[in-house]
């Protein structure tokens, strides 16, 4: 699979992660806490990225990350808006690196530089909540 279409399927991904958040009358988006299966989620960040989401409010976008070989440790939500930076943030598949476009400031996969959040494991899920 080429990286532009790995890029592709990231961004659309996104996109409808925030059409979707949104519009919850739209689509049932359930519980404003979100487990994930740890080790098939961290296989797929290991394939295509961070996964982005969005808060219930629709104020924060995150990106899901997940960094090492464990997948019961080391995973962070990375928040997209930095207070030192004018534009959101962006996953750059090609240098493995969150970049702010409008400064082509880039950041390392763990957020380090941008405000992160714990995503504790528990019983093998990933526990996302974004209501806080």
């Amino acid at each position: 699979m080429s990286l532009v279409t790995i890029a592709f399927a990231a961004l659309l991904l996104f996109v409808v992660v925030r059409y979707v958040s949104r519009n919850p009358d739209i689509a049932n988006l359930g519980a404003e806490v979100i487990r994930l299966d740890a080790e098939r989620t961290a296989e797929r960040i290991d394939e295509t990225g961070p996964y982005p989401m969005q808060d219930p409010n629709g104020d924060r976008d995150v990106y899901l990350q997940h960094v090492g070989e464990d997948p019961t440790r080391g995973w962070v939500l990375v928040l997209a808006r930095s207070p030192n930076e004018p534009c959101a943030v962006l996953w750059d598949v090609a240098r493995d690196r969150f970049v702010a476009p409008c400064t082509e400031r880039t950041y390392p996969p763990d957020g380090d530089g941008l405000t992160t959040f714990p995503a504790p494991v528990e019983d093998g899920r990933v526990i996302i909540d974004l209501r806080g």
